[in-house]
């Protein structure tokens, strides 16, 4: 329990820097009138008005951003300010300026009232949908991600939110002015304790809830960390200051406006834009740096202190979890400044491999002008209803989709269109796709693994393997527009090549770009080794058969008979037979007949494709 306690303070304190900030300028530090006595009580005044709202925090109910109203770090950061002015190698002024220097944001007028209007939008499930990551695109429909279901999610938040949401561009110019400026102001005096090996900073048992707890204490390692977190919160924010994103309401009509490709306001490159990039960049490589400090003062300083929040062996973080995370670190440093290889296995349709160069710092270094037409083939954006829009891609093929950049900026030095198609999984969308699950119909259902399904027509074959659970599935990705009828489909399970035919006359046997079919094989077992007896009281023929090798388990057969030089009839309609028997009572005593099973499939679903030719057994001849 007291592990929890104060890491929920150091979760607050990074955590609440998400939420709340406002413009404050850097503060001078540097005034000769110095007095470190007198510095020293303003700080010891200031850590107990931060203690006591950090003990209503732990232990009051705050279930939304508007309910910190009722805390106020207001005081003990002019406190804590006033301390610095006094000495600023006070450490623990450094330490609690930076801290209520973020928890003090909820005070600007700008950001209460965003903050106010964000708690009431965010009551509709739509507002949380849109703030959802979407990651790395891996197919077609994700690529449109944050275009056109993102502004269906933010017109239906308008029309579910209390009041009004605050527009794109209100929230980043607060984030710009009145966030940032703070974060940059916190991160300064972090830094500067950074270099004091001797730091520490005390977290009593009242700060963390309890005053009956013991103290923890916050050193350097701590210190690294929390700066760290706040260069990846610069790195987000500076993100979505690259670009503008204006609006004059949340209306169908300004969304759809807006996605348009050459729409010049919208989703494109800041006045500043370039400067942001950069900042992201500086950001990235800050956290990376800090990151590596703060592993660096937990091996040197506080690593087996036992009042340490972090620490380091049995008690805390392995040295060789410690030792992993150093090196993915310089990984990750050194992609952002260089071109790495990375490997993705499985990477496609076809579950090709993969080795592709990513360098992130390229795409900071030239960010595009309007990514809406940089980095996506052209499409189109219309009104749908009332209250959605229909985004679509232009292309009618694959060969016609092509992405304007495939390295996005450098991102992806030497990215192919060809590759990123393929990573994206664009023949999904854009190839011909013909589907579906291979079956012996008998022994209930049993999938057919391992069979080459053929598909060919009057210019060229194509080949699949089923799997395990007899699914299978063809991606053409040089289908065009036209359609090119399949002439032939084929099936081998070990006994040849067997071809299929539809149950009724279909219209949809034709490769062409965009078009989807889908088809259950229905395979009926093979009928043979037919026997006939004469049963005389009374008389009656009886005829038994296997079928793949067993003497029951199912399956639609037609018996057919023929005396003399006739020829072959079926004496029964098309039937399930589970024992492979049947008894002809309608025979007659010195007359010669010849039998033979045949496999039928007129019970097989509409979709199926079933052998073109039925199965018969060996023949027969009996005379009663």
């Amino acid at each position: 329990m007291k592990k929890l306690k104060y890491s929920l303070v150091i979760n607050i304190l990074l955590g609440f820097a998400v939420i709340f900030t406002s413009c404050q300028k850097d503060e001078d530090v540097t005034n000769p009138t110095k007095d470190p006595t007198k510095s020293k009580e303003k700080s010891a005044q200031a850590y107990s008005m931060i203690e006591n709202e950090f003990y209503k925090w732990v232990n009051g109910s705050y279930n939304s951003p508007s309910d910190f109203d009722q805390l106020n770090f207001a005081s003990a950061a002019a406190t804590y300010k006033e301390a610095l002015a006094l000495d600023p190698e006070n450490m623990d002024a450094q330490f609690g300026a930076a801290i209520t220097e973020i928890l003090t944001a909820y005070a600007d007028p700008d950001i209460n009232s965003l903050i106010k209007q964000m708690d009431s939008v965010m009551s509709g499930d739509s507002f949380n949908k849109m703030l959802s990551s979407p990651g790395i695109a891996s197919q077609t429909e994700q690529m449109v991600l944050p275009l056109a279901p993102a502004a269906v999610n933010v017109f239906a938040m308008h029309k579910l939110a209390l009041t009004d949401p605050p527009l794109i561009s209100k929230i980043q110019q607060v984030l710009r002015d009145k966030f940032l400026p703070r974060l940059e102001y916190a991160s300064s005096r972090l830094a500067a304790i950074e270099a004091n090996p001797a730091f520490k900073f005390t977290i009593s048992g009242k700060m963390q809830g309890d005053p009956q707890m013991e103290s923890v204490s916050i050193y350097p390692t701590e210190v690294f960390l929390m700066n760290a977190g706040l260069h990846g919160i610069r790195f987000g924010l500076e993100m979505f200051l690259i670009y503008k994103f204006e609006l004059t309401d949340y209306s169908q009509s300004s969304l759809v406006n807006a996605l348009q490709q050459n729409n010049q306001s919208f989703f494109v490159l800041a006045s500043d834009g370039l400067q942001r990039a950069a900042n992201c960049k500086a950001n990235l490589q800050g956290m990376v740096t800090k990151l590596k400090g703060a592993i660096n003062a937990l091996e040197t300083i506080s690593g087996n202190k036992q009042d340490a929040i972090i620490k380091l062996g049995n008690n805390g973080i392995k040295q060789a979890d410690l030792d992993t995370v150093k090196t993915y670190l310089n990984k990750f440093e050194t992609a952002i400044t260089q071109d790495v290889s990375i490997t993705i296995d499985d990477a496609d349709t076809d579950g090709n491999t993969y080795t592709i160069k990513v360098n992130i710092g390229n795409f900071f270094n030239n960010p595009a002008q309007n990514p809406k037409a940089a980095y996506l083939p052209p499409y189109t954006v219309e009104p749908e209803g009332e209250d959605k829009i229909h985004f679509r891609f232009n292309a009618e093929t694959y060969a016609d989709f092509n992405f304007p950049d495939p390295t996005m900026s450098g991102m992806f030095p030497g990215m192919t269109n060809e590759t990123m198609k393929r990573l994206m999984h664009i023949d999904e969308a854009f190839g011909f796709k013909f589907g579906g699950w291979a079956n012996f119909t008998g022994n209930y259902y049993q999938p057919i693994s391992n069979a080459t399904i053929k598909i060919q027509t009057a210019t060229k074959t194509y080949t699949k393997t089923t799997e395990g659970d007899g699914d299978f599935e063809f991606i053409i990705r040089e289908a065009t527009k036209n359609p090119e009828p399949i002439t032939n489909i084929y099936i081998n399970y070990g006994d040849g090549d067997i071809e299929l035919t539809t149950i009724s006359p279909a219209g949809d046997l034709y490769i062409q770009a965009k078009h989807r079919i889908w088809y259950q094989i229905n395979i009926n077992p093979k009928p043979h080794n037919l026997t006939a007896n004469v049963n005389s009281n009374p008389l009656f023929v009886q005829l038994n058969w296997f079928a793949n090798n067993q003497t029951y388990g199912g399956g639609h057969f037609v018996v057919e008979r023929k005396t003399g030089t006739g020829n072959f009839e079926g004496i029964t309609t098309p039937q399930w037979y589970w024992d492979y028997n049947y008894q002809d009572y309608n025979v007659s005593t010195g007359v010669t007949y010849q039998y033979r099973i045949r496999s039928s499939y007129e019970f097989s679903y509409y979709n199926a494709l079933v052998p073109k030719d039925p199965f018969y057994s060996n023949t027969v001849t009996i005379t009663p």
